[in-house]
């Protein structure tokens, strides 16, 4: 029966300060079935649970990407900066390269810091295990790469995209499972 627009099974749930959409306060008619059971009568749940790995990235893996293109967005405009105002030094380039991944790196840790993870964690943690993992991940993009060019003969680019989307969903896991986590 509605009563107001809501069933008078919802009223208690939403008396406590609970959603009823809330699958583990939810009336029995709307909560999930048990593992491997039937959804109760009349439940609103028909469909099966998400895949539990799709699951896992949630809206910080877009969170988490979009930072990445800006991080990208950032570096390319300081390398490009840098090389226009270091054209007639030695080393230049090579400069403009270190100096532009250093301001994506940073970039990158307090956007993924704030935005994404909203981690509270002590900065001088984060910044060590976020170095640790991003260091990793060049090191395996590197020799994956290397892999797919050199071994496998594979052209550059469906080499990089072959190497850059697992290690960017492993760079995802790593920083949400151990770099972010909440103090």
């Amino acid at each position: 029966m509605l009563i107001g627009g809501s069933s008078t099974a919802e009223a208690p749930v939403r008396a406590r300060g609970r959603s009823a959409a809330d699958p583990a306060t939810a009336p029995d008619a709307t909560r999930p079935p048990a593992e491997g059971g039937a959804p109760a009568a009349g439940s609103t749940v028909a469909a099966p649970r998400r895949n539990a790995l799709l699951a896992r990235f949630d809206g910080r893996f877009v969170r988490f990407v979009l930072v990445g293109a800006s991080n990208t967005i950032v570096s390319f405009c300081v390398f490009e900066a840098l090389v226009h105002l270091l054209r007639h030094a030695a080393f230049g380039i090579t400069l403009a390269q270190f100096v532009g991944y250093s301001a994506g790196i940073v970039w990158s840790f307090v956007w993924n810091s704030r935005f994404t993870f909203h981690s509270r964690a002590p900065v001088v943690t984060r910044g060590v295990r976020f170095l640790v993992v991003q260091l990793s991940m060049a090191l395996a993009s590197t020799a994956g790469i290397g892999v797919c060019a050199h071994v496998l003969r594979w052209a550059p680019t469906p080499s990089w995209f072959a190497v850059m989307v697992p290690v960017t969903i492993g760079n995802f896991l790593l920083s949400k499972h151990w770099v972010f986590l909440p103090a």
